[in-house]
């Protein structure tokens, strides 16, 4: 098993390459929907979600088929998105509540 030297899934995405900007997307938003159900900050599903991503990077390096290789990227891209969007949320919430308790 081989390691990631650099990170393929992310580069690939700061590259704009194989539309990876729309699968973020598609990650922020179903992250931003489950976040508004759950009113709570918990980081867990970020944790996941990076964890997803660094297992589809040693994924990426590791399959020799195309096809895998394609969808490890796609999953990726998504994870990197929901890590993302559910970060951002549990700061408004944290920033929502502080306001909250102080006014």
């Amino acid at each position: 098993m081989r390691w990631p030297r650099d990170l393929m899934i992310l580069w690939n995405l700061l590259d704009g390459q194989f539309g990876g900007w729309i699968y973020c997307a598609a990650g922020i938003l179903a992250a931003v929907l489950l976040h508004l159900r759950d009113k709570k900050a918990r980081l867990w599903p970020a944790l996941a979600a990076a964890f997803l991503w660094l297992t589809c990077e040693v994924a990426g390096n590791n399959i020799q088929s195309y096809a895998i290789e394609l969808l490890a990227l796609f999953i990726g891209f998504f994870a990197i998105g929901y890590m993302v969007g559910w970060l951002i949320m549990d700061v408004v919430y944290l920033v929502k509540n502080r306001k909250k308790t102080q006014g």
